[in-house]
């Protein structure tokens, strides 16, 4: 199956409902919310409560539902090891993320990005695929 983490509608969302249509394999959708400090709320927070979420997963089913698996939710302030953890828990064979612009992205290349921590974290087998 294939696992695409992403924010918001993206490029690299279509392209995972793209290739999961070509491939005829499941699809799982993470919507991530990312956030510096998480609070026991946010760990209880539902994507039905989240406005972002609730559009994304409504785009989604206007393309598609053939093979849509799941939605996801997940609020986190370490990105990558989340994404590997739910790799994990669903068997995925690649892994689907967005590159990030914009403000955070000096700080993504001083720290290290969250697609080359996401890659130390996966198991062996597993390929990502980032879109720019």
């Amino acid at each position: 199956g294939i696992l695409v983490a992403v924010a918001g509608i993206s490029k690299a969302l279509d392209f995972a409902i793209d290739e999961a249509k070509v491939h005829n394999v499941p699809l799982f959708i993470l919507f991530v919310r990312e956030q510096n400090v998480i609070t026991e709320e946010d760990h209880m927070r539902l994507w039905a409560d989240d406005d972002d979420a609730c559009n994304l997963f409504d785009y989604v089913l206007d393309k598609t539902a053939a093979n849509l698996t799941a939605f996801l939710y997940t609020v986190s302030s370490h990105v990558a090891h989340s994404v590997a953890e739910i790799a994990k828990d669903k068997g995925v064979k690649q892994v689907v993320v967005d590159r990030r612009r914009g403000m955070y992205s000096v700080v993504n290349y001083i720290r290290g990005t969250t697609t080359e921590d996401l890659l130390r974290s996966l198991p062996p087998g597993v390929n990502v695929v980032a879109i720019y």
